[in-house]
């Protein structure tokens, strides 16, 4: 799916614009996860598997993205330069899932803090409003108390812990944390 381009103000006052991202971007969603990813062990990939990924594999992922009518990647610009994105995509194919989407949000370090992920997180909301998902998904590496935080800032609730998830690039093990957010006031 496609959307218009929004301005947004952060805390710091600058401005910026989120926007669909195209697949001629694809080389910048490239460059801006391996900004992300570099040297954080509190994510899911490691640098390496980044650095693995092909601008045709992303080019492809975005282009399903616009041709979805219940997924989405928006990218965040500061001066045309890509500098975060939320995805919002569906779980599974499965007919018995369709209710269920997942949450991915990424940011450059120099943006975090500045209320450009909580902006992020009323935008998907909305679009998921839009599109008939009940409730949203996501996973946390035990460690990231930023987003841990924001998600239940949010209304993500956890709802389990997969021990030893991930084995980080020093070889020590991290637990997962699932939090899923009903958007339908479904109450835990």
């Amino acid at each position: 799916m496609r959307m218009q381009g929004r301005d947004f103000n952060l805390k710091n006052g600058t401005t910026v614009r989120v926007r669909t991202v195209r697949p001629s971007e694809a080389a910048k969603v490239l460059k801006l996860m391996s900004k992300v990813y570099h040297k954080n062990d509190l994510l899911e990939l490691n640098p390496t598997e980044v650095e693995e990924i092909k601008k045709r594999q992303i080019r492809k992922q975005i282009k399903d993205y616009e041709k979805s009518k219940r997924q989405i990647m928006l990218g965040v610009y500061f001066e045309d330069k890509l500098i975060g994105y939320c995805i919002v995509a569906r779980v599974s194919e499965n007919e018995k899932q369709s209710h269920r989407a997942t949450l991915s949000i990424a940011i450059t370090e120099e943006f975090r803090g500045t209320g450009l992920g909580a902006s992020l997180m009323k935008l998907s909301f909305d679009f998921a409003s839009k599109v008939a998902y009940e409730q949203f998904e996501t996973t946390v590496l035990d460690g990231n108390t930023p987003a841990f935080i924001l998600c239940t800032e949010y209304g993500f609730k956890a709802m389990c812990r997969f021990p030893r998830a991930y084995k980080n690039m020093k070889g020590a093990y991290q637990d997962s944390i699932l939090l899923i957010k009903y958007l339908n006031n479904y109450e835990i």
